[in-house]
């Protein structure tokens, strides 16, 4: 499986967290449950595209599309 970024996936489109590269907002994208073998669902993109929604178990995340670059996942395919 190829690693692609959380930001390049498609809208409703899911992916399983391979990892998080090393950054400034680790800790941060840890404690809102972005950790390795999570299922995400990209569900939202702000109008300006600073931002990414993503969904883990029915609960939403906004996290800055900036940030979104440091999160490595494998597409799911259907």
């Amino acid at each position: 499986m190829e690693l692609v970024k959380a930001s390049h996936l498609k809208l409703g489109e899911t992916a399983t967290i391979e990892l998080i590269e090393p950054n400034e907002n680790m800790g941060k994208l840890f404690e809102l449950g972005f950790i390795k073998g999570v299922s995400i669902k990209k569900a939202h993109i702000s109008f300006d595209g600073l931002n990414i929604c993503f969904a883990i178990n029915n609960t939403m995340f906004a996290v800055r599309n900036k940030d979104s670059q440091y999160i490595m996942v494998t597409r799911e395919t259907e």
